[in-house]
């Protein structure tokens, strides 16, 4: 009897430590994509409302071995001041997905996948918005495209991913780059094992 009553208790203690560990795991999970969560919608308002130096600040160091500061710049002033149509874009409320963190060689990496919304207003009358959607559709793999005569506006549903990246480079802070499979910077950067990781 007292062997059983012991067996009892240390079967009771283990699954109370057990579930300690398990609420603890979870909390600490929860913690760390709330952080990412925070730091990727700081970076999403940067690239939505066009300011550079705030994009500059949130993007992955090295991506600026590839791409220039100035033409980031460039980017984002030939978007703002477009003679052809306004563009305004929004991903902050909108259904956002955290992957599980993945490491690799002392860094941390997360894919996010957020739905954009862009809306395109042309200055000039669309002839053919039916070619145009077509176009979207196929160039931003959208999901949804609408057009409104009216306002002459096309309304532009379609996925984005952002891979975050956690180094001493970082400070140890999430920086973000943006992915597109048609080219594979992340796979560049850091080879073709984290791309993997990464199911990119």
């Amino acid at each position: 009897m007292i062997l059983v009553l012991t067996d009892f208790l240390y079967i009771s203690n283990m699954k109370k430590i057990l579930l300690f560990f398990l609420l603890a795991t979870q909390f600490l999970i929860g913690q760390n994509q709330e952080q990412i969560k925070k730091e990727f919608t700081a970076y999403i308002q940067a690239t939505n409302s066009l300011n550079a130096s705030q994009t500059h600040a949130l993007t992955y160091p090295a991506i600026f071995e590839k791409v220039t500061v100035q033409m980031l710049q460039d980017m984002y002033k030939n978007l703002s001041q477009n003679p052809n149509f306004n563009i305004l874009t929004n991903s902050t409320n909108t259904p956002i997905k955290i992957n599980e963190v993945v490491e690799s060689g002392g860094r941390k990496f997360v894919k996010i996948i957020a739905e954009n919304q862009v809306l395109m207003t042309f200055k000039s009358p669309v002839n053919d918005p039916n070619v145009m959607a077509s176009d979207f559709k196929v160039s931003m793999n959208a999901k949804k495209v609408n057009f409104d005569p009216k306002s002459n506006t096309f309304n532009i549903i379609h996925d984005i991913t952002v891979i975050g990246v956690q180094d001493s480079s970082t400070q140890n802070t999430w920086k973000f780059i943006n992915f597109s499979p048609r080219k594979n910077v992340i796979a560049e950067l850091f080879g073709k094992e984290v791309s993997k990781l990464l199911k990119l």
